[in-house]
């Protein structure tokens, strides 16, 4: 079983007990970006998929970006040293923005009802408006100096709505008009009522 935390890392605490891998990014905790780690426990095969050298038993070839491991771990001890405190301050952080976001009559929904507690990925709000498409909001935000996605980096480029959303029994029209806004304890709560301000009023406008 492998699993991709780099959302989580650093954000809340892991449970890997029944984990074979576990995939972590350090631009997600204010690490450099192009840095990551692949933790993979000793029963779990692994076949490498490039080939001409012999480092970490025969798994990879190449040399390691030894300045970006290190600034990596340094990021690493940081956020999980204060990993309690930040998550209570980005969760509220959270709700705030998203109460003032899916207020009524705004035409901003969330994605999910389901409460922000332990279990909820503090930093992350995602949103959904029928009146303008994703693309559309990226672009607007984009020009007042916000940068948000319209969904996973995965599924950049692609102008069809989240298959994810879709299996969830979201509306299409609602899913087309999906919004991820992700931030951390750098950002403060009056950048946050900036961003809610601006899209606010973007969204207003087309109706």
């Amino acid at each position: 079983m492998h699993v991709d935390a780099s959302q989580a890392f650093g954000r809340i605490p892991l449970a890997l007990d029944d984990v074979d891998a576990v995939t972590l990014a350090a631009h997600k905790i204010g690490g450099p970006v192009g840095v990551g780690a692949l933790v993979v426990r000793s029963r779990c095969p692994l076949r490498p998929l490039t080939f001409g050298g012999g480092q970490e038993a025969g798994r990879r070839p190449g040399t390691q970006d030894v300045r970006g491991a290190l600034a990596f771990a340094a990021a690493a001890r940081a956020v999980c040293a204060r990993l309690d405190d930040t998550r209570v301050v980005v969760s509220s952080r959270a709700q705030r923005l998203y109460d003032r976001l899916c207020a009524e009559g705004t035409g901003i929904v969330p994605t999910t009802t389901a409460q922000m507690g332990p279990d909820r990925l503090p930093g992350i709000v995602s949103v959904m408006t029928g009146r303008l498409d994703s693309e559309t909001l990226v672009l607007k935000l984009d020009e007042r100096g916000f940068e948000v996605s319209a969904g996973s980096a995965c599924s950049s480029g692609s102008l069809d709505a989240s298959h994810v959303l879709l299996a969830m029994g979201i509306p299409r029209e609602l899913a087309l008009g999906a919004l991820r806004i992700s931030f951390d304890e750098r950002v403060s709560p009056q950048d946050l009522d900036r961003l809610a301000d601006c899209l606010l009023g973007i969204v207003a406008d087309a109706r």
